[in-house]
């Protein structure tokens, strides 16, 4: 199972609340179950299943997910990627992510306590 990271406290919260969130992320990944992590604790046990590729430099094509991505726009949204990702091209990888089972912080899932 990968691990994938939400440090965005406004992403991460959507995902917890609703369930289901869509993400840009500079790199590909690997979809299928994951383990979401955010500053270093477990969250939960995800689906993350791959959406497309986004020129972010012309990303009218999110207007059909930023409902979904915990962001009140598509500026906005970008605006974080960029300051997220300071060396990310124009190019971002969408993805959906759905939470299976939230986790309590502490859980033997983390990936601190899988290193001991």
């Amino acid at each position: 199972m990968g691990i994938i990271h939400f440090d965005v406290p406004r992403v991460r919260d959507f995902l917890m609340r609703y369930g289901v969130v869509y993400t840009l992320r500079s790199r590909r990944r690997s979809t299928g179950r994951a383990l979401a992590v955010s500053n270093g604790e477990p969250i939960g046990v995800v689906n993350v299943v791959f959406i497309g590729v986004v020129n972010v430099n012309n990303p009218h094509v999110l207007g059909r997910y930023v409902a979904w991505s915990g962001f009140v726009s598509v500026d906005e949204w970008v605006r974080t990627y960029h300051s997220v990702n300071k060396h990310a091209g124009g190019t971002a990888y969408l993805y959906r992510v759905e939470l299976i089972r939230p986790l309590a912080v502490g859980s033997s899932l983390s990936p601190r306590s899988r290193r001991a």
